[in-house]
C-alpha cells in the first residue's frame, strides 16, 4: 500500500514560534515605552515606568520560558523521528470524535488498540490539526503513524495512487 506523508515534525518545522513570538512583541512594546518615559519626570511618570519595567521584565521571562519548552519538545520529538526511536502504528481509524471547530474539546481517534487525542489549541510537537481546521484525519482512513510517547511524529495516509511518488523514486 502507498502512503502520502502528511505531516513529518522534521520536514514541517518548529510550529510554536507563535508564542515566542508574543513575548518578542511584548519587550518590543516595554521597551519603546520605556523610551518614551525616560524624558518623564513626576510621580506619575515614575509610577508608569516602574510598571514598564515589571512588563518588560514579564515579557522577557515569558519569552525565554515560552521558547524554551516549546523548542525542547520538538527537538526531542524530531530527534527520536531521526533516530528511529518511535513505534510505528498502522491501521484504519475508529472511533473519531472529531473536535468542534471552537475548540473546547479534543479531536479523538483509535488506530490499532491505540487511543489519540489532540487539539489545535494546544501546543505540542506533534500532529494536532483537527479535522474542522483541515487536518486529515477521519473515520475510516488507514494510516501509518511514528507514535513517540504518545505524539504523532509523522502521519502517512493511504493512497491509491500507484506510481511512485518524487521522494520515494
Amino acid at each position: 500500500m502507498k502512503y502520502i506523508t502528511v505531516f513529518d515534525v522534521a520536514r514541517d518545522g518548529f510550529a510554536a514560534w507563535w508564542g515566542s513570538a508574543v513575548g518578542a512583541a511584548l519587550i518590543v512594546v516595554g521597551a519603546a515605552a520605556l523610551l518614551y518615559l525616560r524624558k518623564q519626570i513626576g510621580p506619575k511618570a515614575r509610577l508608569q515606568k516602574m510598571f514598564m519595567v515589571v512588563w518588560t521584565g514579564f515579557a522577557v521571562v515569558w519569552t525565554f520560558t515560552v521558547y524554551s519548552a516549546t523548542h525542547a519538545e520538538f527537538t526531542r520529538v524530531r530527534d527520536a523521528l531521526a533516530s528511529h526511536k518511535f513505534v510505528i502504528v498502522e491501521g484504519a481509524i475508529t472511533n473519531f470524535k472529531p473536535a468542534p471547530s471552537g475548540g473546547h474539546a479534543d479531536e479523538e481517534f483509535d488506530v490499532s488498540g491505540r487511543h489519540y487525542s489532540f487539539s489545535d489549541y494546544v501546543v505540542v510537537a506533534g500532529y494536532h490539526r483537527s479535522q474542522s481546521h483541515g487536518g486529515a484525519i477521519r473515520e475510516g482512513l488507514r494510516v501509518r503513524i511514528a507514535d513517540i510517547d504518545g505524539q504523532i511524529a509523522r502521519l502517512d495516509t493511504a493512497s491509491s495512487i500507484t506510481t511512485p511518488l518524487p521522494n520515494e523514486r
